[in-house]
Formats: C-alpha cells, sequence, structure tokens
C-alpha cells in the first residue's frame, strides 16, 4: 500500500505546455494525413438571448471565399464559446465553418468552485445532463441554427460561407451529449430535434453514457449518421457521471457503417477538451501541482482502488488526476495524442463529407502505423 501511495504521488506528472507543444510539433513531423491548410478568418463572437436564455455564440471558417460544411461545436461544463480550440483550428484549416454555442447558465455554472468543490460539482453537474436540460439545449439549436440562416439571407459575408445543408455536429463532455441527440440518440423524454439540415456526421469527444437513464441496448438504434468516437482508456469525468468502460457503447451499439472509435492509450478527461496551449492556460500546471484529493486516499486505504478499472465505489478521480497512472505512463504520449485527435478526426470528416478516397485510405490503414501504441482507431 505505502509503495501505491508514494507511485501516486510520486509519479508520473503531466508535461508541460512547452514540453506539450515540442511533442505535437516532432509527431506531427511523421508522414501522416494532412488537407491542405487553409487560413483561418479571426474569430467572431457575439451573446444572444432566447427565450430568456442568454447564449455565448462563437464563429470561425477560412479565410477565402467558398461555402464550407458548418460543424456545430458543443463545448463542456463550464467551459465558453471559445473551447475546443485545438479542434476548431484543425477543421477550419482543412475547409469547414465551425460554430460554436454555450448557454451561460452552463457556462458559468463552475466558476466559482475550487479543486476542494468535488462535491458540488457533482450536485452542480448532474441536473445539467438531465432530460430537461437536453431539451432546452435542443431548442438552443434551432434558435442558432435559424439565426445564422437569417444571417446569411441577409447577405452577412461570415455567415455566407457556412452550409447548413451539410451540418456535421461535434460536442466534449456535457456537449457531446447534446451532438448525440442531434445524431439521433434517443434520450426518454427528449422530444426528437428539428435541425434545418439533416445531421451527416458527428464526432463525440468524452461522449456521456448515462446506465440509469435505461435502454442501452436500443438508445443508439437510429445513429445511421458516420460517427467518430474519442475516449481514453482513463476518461473519468469529474462528476461521478460516466466512466471509461462506459463511453464505448455508442460506438458498439449503433448500427454499423463509418462508426469510428479512437481509443487513446491513458487518454485523460481533460486531453479530449482541445484546449488552447498557451503561456496564459493554467490548466496543465494545475493538475502538476495538486496533491490527490483526501477521498482518493480515502479510497485506497480502504482496499477499494482498481489499478485500471477506477474505484469499485463508483468513485471517479477528478479529471486529469494521476490516481489511475501506471508507471509505464508515457508523458510524451500526452501532446502526441491531441496531435492525433485533430488529425483523425479531420480524415474522418474528409472521409465521411467529402468523400475522400485518401482520408477513408489513411482511416483504414495508414493510421495504424502512425498511431503507433499512443492510441488505437477501430472501424465497424
Amino acid at each position: 500500500m505505502m509503495l501505491l501511495l508514494e507511485g501516486c504521488f510520486g509519479g508520473p506528472q503531466l508535461p508541460k505546455t512547452a514540453d506539450i507543444q515540442d511533442d505535437m510539433a516532432a509527431f506531427s513531423e511523421k508522414p501522416h494525413y494532412e488537407p491542405p491548410g487553409l487560413e483561418a478568418s479571426p474569430l467572431w463572437r457575439e451573446t444572444w438571448q432566447h427565450s430568456g436564455r442568454t447564449l455565448d455564440v462563437s464563429y470561425m471558417a477560412p479565410l477565402a471565399e467558398g461555402r464550407y460544411p458548418l460543424i456545430l461545436y458543443f463545448p463542456g461544463l463550464g467551459e465558453d464559446a471559445a473551447a475546443g480550440h485545438l479542434w476548431r483550428s484543425a477543421w477550419v484549416a482543412a475547409g469547414y465553418a465551425v460554430l460554436t454555442l454555450q448557454a451561460t447558465h452552463d457556462r458559468d455554472a463552475t466558476r466559482h468552485l475550487n479543486a476542494d468543490d468535488q462535491h458540488d460539482l457533482r450536485m452542480i453537474a448532474h441536473p445539467r445532463f438531465s432530460r430537461e436540460a437536453s431539451r432546452q439545449r435542443l431548442l438552443d439549436v434551432d434558435y442558432v441554427l435559424k439565426e445564422c440562416q437569417r444571417l446569411r439571407e441577409m447577405g452577412d459575408p461570415a455567415f455566407r460561407k457556412a452550409d447548413d445543408q451539410q451540418l456535421i455536429v461535434a460536442g466534449y463532455d456535457l456537449g457531446a451529449q447534446t451532438a448525440a441527440l442531434l445524431a439521433g440518440e434517443q434520450h426518454p423524454g427528449v422530444k426528437d430535434p428539428a435541425p434545418i439540415a439533416p445531421v451527416i456526421a458527428g464526432i463525440l469527444l468524452s461522449p456521456h453514457v448515462d446506465l440509469a437513464a435505461g435502454g442501452l441496448e436500443s438508445r443508439y438504434d437510429r445513429i445511421d449518421t458516420p460517427l467518430l468516437i474519442v475516449t481514453g482508456t482513463e476518461d473519468h469525468d469529474p462528476y461521478g457521471i460516466s466512466s471509461p468502460s462506459l463511453r464505448t457503447a455508442i460506438f458498439k451499439q449503433s448500427p454499423p457503417g463509418q462508426k469510428y472509435l479512437l481509443m487513446l492509450d491513458y487518454g485523460l478527461h481533460q486531453q479530449l477538451a482541445g484546449k488552447s496551449l498557451t503561456e496564459q492556460d493554467p490548466d496543465l500546471q494545475e493538475h502538476e501541482e495538486s496533491p490527490l484529493p483526501d477521498e482518493a486516499v480515502e479510497a485506497m486505504n480502504k482496499g477499494q482502488h482498481g489499478r485500471r478499472g477506477g474505484s469499485s465505489s463508483g468513485r471517479h478521480p477528478p479529471a486529469g488526476s494521476t490516481m489511475l497512472l501506471e508507471t509505464r505512463f508515457n508523458p510524451h504520449h500526452y501532446g502526441q495524442q491531441l496531435t492525433a485527435i485533430a488529425t483523425t478526426s479531420v480524415a474522418f470528416l474528409d472521409a465521411t463529407v467529402k468523400h475522400s478516397p485518401k482520408a477513408a485510405q489513411w482511416l483504414a490503414s495508414d493510421s495504424t502505423a502512425w498511431l503507433g501504441k499512443i492510441a488505437v482507431l477501430q472501424h465497424r
């Protein structure tokens, strides 16, 4: 037990921002799928009002004139409309417009919490994954899409580039729940969404799967669109709602046909947020310096901690903690996996939306050697 505790407190630490950037750059030098990079227009961001709710909205598109498939991106709980920078930048460079929306109710929900407020975080998070909260977010989506259509019809030069007849949904954490519903997941008590155009593809980063909702065997029967699910073996959310073993259910249970699962070896929940890697972003340094929470130590002292599967009591560690990382965790993989997510998601979009044979070939075979030991890409 003392050796186990020593391993959790003393090793392995998450890499610093500069090291992540170096690893991403080095990994990108290896031959991989890389479409022609397009320059992005400046980030457009506004606050919109809808039915008494305030929506944080942002928009990016390639700078060059043209019509680009529109990706609706939904951030995680506590994130704003500038979230997912790594993913949005990669998609825009590949020739997609990205519209991000987040209700300020969800954006500001966790701002007053600190690392010791795990109980409060769970109390805040659970209602936001509920049926009523999901229904309200779908109404937000419907309003935003109609507003974008109105702006385009008025001749707005930015929104004129967005082709909402080629509609793609993507989301992380709480946002992945919204994206899954738009892609066809059936949530008991939530009416079917009515987007302006059918969803033609979806990307789910750390998808939410709640066993308590029931109907797991039939919940994904109507997801017949191409889907990329991205998760990791240590993708524990800090809310205690889902777990790494559950997040693959959408891949396994949805109808086969252009369904992909990118499983990151020792991939963490926080990695999938795609945060901008700047010196002003304290996220990684906070995780490096923060000790294990008391409840993690208590769980291990009671003998409830498993080697790879989390605690038998059903608890989950805070996102990004080192509690479940074994000694063979490789810190260099952290940045490499960020590049892997961006590259694989672009190849998925190009193969399924733009019907690129080159992208399809890369997904089917060439990706295996490039990913190596950092991740596994499955297809059904």
